[in-house]
């Protein structure tokens, strides 16, 4: 059976979601920083200026938060090559309702792994810019928008101008306005 025969339905929603972010997810966009000369999800200047820190503790911390945020965007990106073979083989009928949503389970958990990787790498280092950023992402893909935005905007007090940031705030907030009027985005 094929995905468009159930109409969205029941086990559809964490692939719309993920459909959704595919317009947003650059995986290496410059960010129009101040520190445009750092890509986007490779860690802030703060983090470079860190790890050159004379304070052993500093730079291991942020070494540690940065291999914890790089971890989040690794597990994140395949999980979402993961659901893009599923989304091809569920519109051509290969795959059973059982199927989508047991692949949804197992993306869950993928999700539920790179947040936990994100969190770490914050717990580290609170203003590691690829955590933000992976953190955002993914509590937008899994459905937690108020989490997001609140996540989206932390990020956005240390990188105000982050391109990936300002975009995923705009992202969550425009699908928690649809939810709100009962209007599916």
């Amino acid at each position: 059976m094929g995905l468009g025969a159930w109409g969205g339905g029941v086990g559809c929603a964490l692939l719309a979601a993920l459909w959704g972010w595919q317009a947003l997810h650059r995986p290496s966009s410059p960010s129009s920083s101040a520190n445009s000369a750092v890509p986007s999800g490779i860690g802030s200047a703060a983090s470079s200026a860190q790890r050159k820190s004379k304070n052993p503790a500093v730079s291991h911390e942020t070494a540690q938060a940065e291999t914890q945020a790089q971890q989040a965007r690794s597990i994140k990106k395949a999980a979402i090559e993961e659901m893009l073979d599923v989304r091809k083989k569920a519109q051509s009928g290969l795959l059973t309702r059982a199927e989508i949503e047991n692949q949804q389970i197992k993306l869950r958990r993928s999700l539920a792994s790179s947040l936990d990787c994100a969190e770490k790498a914050l717990r580290l280092d609170p203003s590691n810019r690829t955590a933000w950023e992976q953190k955002t992402a993914v509590l937008y893909l899994l459905e937690r928008f108020g989490e997001g935005l609140e996540s989206a905007e932390r990020g956005l007090k240390l990188y105000p101008k982050d391109v990936d940031l300002l975009d995923a705030k705009d992202k969550i907030q425009t699908k928690m306005r649809g939810s709100s009027q009962g209007t599916p985005t």
